[in-house]
């Protein structure tokens, strides 16, 4: 799920666009996972939004919030 999304210019022409990606997320330390995604339209690229995309992912997590003892 995106947290933000600028949209694009020409969004209300690709009004069906789908796609589909593969990807995996690593736990790296207690506190940080990364990920990464390779993601490709399902439909004709045409004059699509996309043609492919890959996504990396970095964040970093408090110990507390997974449920660890104090």
């Amino acid at each position: 799920m995106d947290l933000l999304d600028f949209g694009s210019s020409n969004a209300s022409q690709n009004r069906d666009f789908v796609t589909a990606a593969v990807g995996f997320r690593s736990r790296l330390a207690d506190d940080i996972d990364a990920g990464l995604a390779y993601e490709i339209p399902l439909k004709d690229k045409g004059d699509g939004i996309m043609e492919d995309r890959v996504t990396l992912i970095w964040f970093g997590h408090s110990k507390r919030a997974q449920g660890s003892k104090r």
